[in-house]
């Protein structure tokens, strides 16, 4: 084979592996905004570390090589289904409800009502799909194709997989916002620590793990400060 031949190859795994990085970037900011979401901490404080993103992309190279197996038989599954499709229509859909709601069920296990209002949604979108789809001809729209071609089968699987990793990873800042209950406070003014970006500390006050909407920012260095369990903590109340 030729270097003209080849080099399409080289490019597309070349593409993959600068995507890991700034996939992995992606992550480590959807997890910090996650948790700054849930206790209403301006975005404009957030920053990601270099730390934060060699995390996240370890640890996601990791699980996903854990999930190198799971992932192959998702992507074989449609191969042993009648071939009309319906069937892979429906088996779309359930792996979508599956990965949002299944794992969304593990993340929020302490506060399910987050949980059931999205998950009967998308669960009433894909039967009414799915209802439609049965009641008359079989679909015909493209990307009800895409099951047909393994290739483009395990391209659509892993887009949906690093789609619903991203989804999931806000959803765990989220979590762990509503389930923290040690922080470290400020003794000489009794703030709290909600987060700290590189040197930067977001100080807010707070009373009886109410939060109220004023932050500060100060440099952590030389800060004397004390872990105390006063969370979870609860968001400032929303200015009218």
């Amino acid at each position: 084979m030729s270097a003209v031949e080849r080099s399409p190859l080289r490019l597309s795994e070349g593409l993959v592996v600068a995507a890991v990085p700034a996939y992995g970037y992606l992550l480590a900011y959807l997890y910090r905004r996650g948790f700054a979401d849930e206790l209403r901490i301006p975005l404009e404080f957030i920053r990601v570390e270099l730390s934060d993103v060699l995390v996240m992309t370890v640890g996601g190279l990791a699980i996903g090589t854990f999930l190198l197996p799971f992932l192959h038989i998702a992507i074989s599954i449609p191969e042993v289904l009648p071939n009309d499709r319906r069937w892979r229509l429906a088996y779309c859909l359930g792996l979508i409800w599956l990965v949002i709601s299944g794992v969304q069920f593990v993340i929020y296990r302490n506060h399910l009502e987050r949980v059931w209002s999205s998950a009967i949604w998308i669960g009433v979108i894909a039967l009414s799909a799915l209802w439609s789809a049965w009641s008359g001809p079989p679909p015909t729209i493209g990307i009800f194709r895409i099951g047909e071609r393994v290739a483009a089968r395990a391209t659509m699987v892993s887009a949906l997989v690093l789609l619903m990793a991203a989804i999931n990873v806000h959803a765990a800042g989220a979590a762990r916002a509503l389930d923290q209950r040690q922080y470290l406070v400020l003794p000489s003014t009794d703030e709290a620590v909600l987060a700290i970006y590189g040197q930067t500390a977001v100080l807010a006050p707070h009373s009886d793990s109410q939060l109220r909407d004023r932050f500060r920012l100060v440099d952590v260095t030389g800060l004397e400060l004390e872990r105390r369990e006063i969370g979870p903590l609860r968001p400032p109340p929303e200015r009218k």
